[in-house]
């Protein structure tokens, strides 16, 4: 009987022995890997990120076993993305994020979508991007400018990536969608932001004049030439959204500026500072959009850069 007794307590002994214990934070990239289960005790902490990922696995290491966790029940699947908070980027932008396709599925044909909502109503979607760089089961999206509407008023936008799955040898489709960042992605609120493929940079010759106490301008104007600046000899171009970098005190302009002109025809662009005994000169560069359209009525647009020579 002792021995029979003995045979079941070693039996049971082995098979509650037979886990894995993670009782502390975990703080480096790692895969934990049990057969039987992973408990997760008091005191255990991982956050996953793309490039820092903690992962547990359970079950054994053949057929489709075992199972990634990452934070997920794979059965509904899972897309994370690193979220930027990112406040005046610089453009293009680059998101990046992973996906666990939900159980016995596919990513259907790289279906991947990233969807730009307004954070003041994040179910607004007010642009989308498609078609982005997939590596397994990383993807990567390049992000222009163009995508943020201006008509969102506080300029404050979040991302939700949104990928098709498809079950093996069925016609049946599932989507799985990344949750809303609690922050925005994008904050664009006091930057300025053109719908331009260019940038130029232009720069104009001028002086100053009166003293740093007292009352003073500097003055700065050019006829240009948007034929050389843009290289065409045919076609027509329009300059729009003129503005100054530091516009207290301060006036910027371009002639003909809001009019469809033929590309030969130069405009004065000029840029003055004013200041009195009561304030000191402050700076200013012009910014400007100009849309070129060809002879067969083709269009495009850049952005302009415009400085004064001196402060080159």
């Amino acid at each position: 009987m002792r021995k029979i007794y003995f045979f079941f307590l070693s039996t049971i002994l082995f098979f509650c022995s037979a886990q894995t214990t993670l009782n502390q934070p975990e703080t480096i990239s790692r895969t934990v890997q049990d057969p039987q289960a992973v408990i997760l005790s008091p005191g255990f902490s991982a956050v996953y990120t793309i490039s820092n990922p903690f992962i547990a696995k359970i079950g054994s290491s053949t057929g489709n076993n075992p199972l990634d966790s990452n934070g997920n029940n794979s059965t509904d699947g899972l897309i994370k993305i690193d979220h930027l908070n990112a406040s005046c980027p610089i453009f293009p932008l680059n998101v990046q994020g992973s996906f666990i396709a939900p159980s016995n599925t596919l990513l259907d044909n790289n279906n991947i979508i990233l969807e730009i909502r307004a954070a003041s109503s994040p179910t607004t979607v007010v642009g989308t991007v498609s078609n982005p760089s997939v590596s397994g089961t990383d993807f990567y999206f390049d992000i222009d400018q163009n995508k943020f509407p201006s008509t969102i008023v506080d300029k404050k936008f979040v991302f939700v990536v949104k990928a098709t799955f498809k079950e093996n040898n069925s016609s049946v489709i599932s989507t799985v969608s990344s949750q809303i960042n609690s922050t925005p992605d994008v904050n664009l609120n006091g930057c300025y932001v053109c719908n331009s493929c260019g940038y130029i940079k232009i720069t104009l010759p001028g002086s100053c004049h009166g003293g740093q106490q007292g009352d003073g301008y500097c003055e700065f104007q050019q006829d240009v030439n948007f034929s050389s600046v843009l290289g065409f000899t045919t076609g027509t171009y329009k300059i729009s959204n003129v503005q100054a970098t530091y516009p207290n005190r301060n006036d910027v302009s371009i002639y003909n500026s809001g009019n469809t002109i033929s590309i030969n025809t130069p405009s004065s662009c000029s840029i003055r500072w004013d200041w009195d005994g009561f304030s000191s000169p402050a700076p200013t560069d012009m910014t400007a959009d100009v849309e070129y359209t060809d002879s067969d009525g083709n269009k495009s647009t850049s952005h302009l850069y415009i400085m004064p020579q001196s402060y080159n």
